[in-house]
């Protein structure tokens, strides 16, 4: 109808008379936002989630510069490597297709003495990993105590790609860029893994453990927090409470900028603005109080990487004691050890917290009894 409507009249308003003289502006005003926040958005993935411009295997890495092209080339020889362990150690090779046509890479461990239908964990990467380049002691701790493990990894990470358009790997990619803004494509991720092992495998959603990693918990909190009526059990890692309040604190030491200087404060403001823009935000504190299945937290008072006070952990437990209310009893939380001097963000548990960790695992899926 608006496209359709005569020229305005002397009687019409001066608002509808705007309008109808400035159509092909206002029409265009959608697309115009569209390509604004996507592109802002793309900019930005790339350092939220770098994992598809560090271990890409596709057609764009014929456009990256030499010293970048190296460092993928070494990256990738050492996940060639570390693929061939975490086959040997029981892993079997899975390509799950998401629905917007991605296909996710993705390695299956069986645990021991057990089916398919038996208790599950889904691994979700933090930042800048490839499930290739884990300890091959990881998965092995599941499956010797009866647990599977599926370890994948995001759409544009090593061997997982977007089909080719029109015969074309590089417009696949590019297409597939644009197409699906990757905070959408990574919840698209977790939906594919997730119909795989209820739909296809058959495990009941009370027995599958969405375990994720720094960014990954926040990944995993969002699925289970959007989807109440499945009875998921969830786990959220070493993660953080909203991203933009992380990625507004690193940013200066990102690009090697003092944190208490001017140009440091600035940075701040841009990076909130650009991330609020771009519609890049995990709000992982509000997800986690709509999760109400069986959860837990794992955090290190001594992480580098997030610093405590912005864990989910410390923000959770900043509001209780506001409230000074007792600690309910579905807030679950295993407490690591600090270790000066060490990465106690990305290292392994260690042999006592992962006892722990199992026994959680255990526990929530009814296979033993909370302690």
């Amino acid at each position: 109808f608006y496209l359709l409507a005569p020229r305005p009249t002397p009687n019409d308003s001066v608002w509808w008379a705007f309008m109808l003289n400035n159509k092909n502006m206002l029409i265009w005003i959608p697309f115009t936002w569209r390509l604004f926040r996507g592109f802002f958005h793309w900019i930005l993935s790339h350092v939220i989630l770098p994992g598809p411009i560090l271990y890409n295997e596709g057609p764009l890495v014929k456009f990256y510069p030499k010293f970048l092209v190296k460092s993928v080339e070494e990256s990738f020889a050492y996940r060639e490597y570390g693929r061939a362990r975490i086959v040997h150690a029981g892993g079997i090779p899975i390509s799950l297709l998401t629905p917007d046509g991605v296909l996710l890479d993705a390695m299956y461990f069986k645990g021991q003495g057990t089916d398919v239908t038996s208790p599950t964990v889904i691994r979700f990467n933090g930042n800048a990993e490839a499930y290739e380049l884990q300890d091959d002691v990881l998965p092995r701790n599941y499956t010797a105590n009866g647990i599977n493990i599926i370890l994948f990894n995001y759409r544009g990470v090593g061997r997982s790609r977007w089909q080719p358009v029109f015969k074309s790997d590089l417009a696949g990619w590019l297409i597939g860029f644009w197409r699906t803004p990757t905070i959408i494509g990574t919840f698209l991720d977790t939906c594919t893994l997730v119909e795989y092992a209820t739909k296809t495998l058959g495990v009941e959603p009370t027995q599958l453990v969405l375990l994720g990693h720094s960014i990954g918990g926040a990944i995993a909190t969002q699925f289970a927090a959007r989807n109440p009526s499945v009875p998921l059990v969830l786990c959220s890692s070493r993660s953080f409470a909203n991203l933009v309040g992380v990625a507004v604190r690193l940013a200066p030491s990102y690009f090697g900028i003092p944190p208490g200087s001017p140009k440091a404060i600035w940075m701040k403001r841009f990076a909130y603005i650009f991330l609020n823009l771009a519609g890049w935000e995990y709000d992982s504190v509000g997800n986690w109080k709509k999760v109400t299945g069986f959860k837990w937290i794992e955090y290190s008072s001594a992480d580098h990487i997030i610093p405590y006070e912005l864990s989910l952990h410390a923000v959770l437990k900043a509001e209780l004691d506001s409230q000074g209310g007792a600690t309910p009893e579905n807030m679950r939380v295993i407490s690591l050890i600090d270790i000066s001097g060490m990465d106690n963000h990305n290292r392994l548990l260690f042999d006592t917290e992962m006892v722990q960790h199992l026994e959680m695992v255990l526990a929530s899926t009814k296979v033993i009894k909370e302690v």
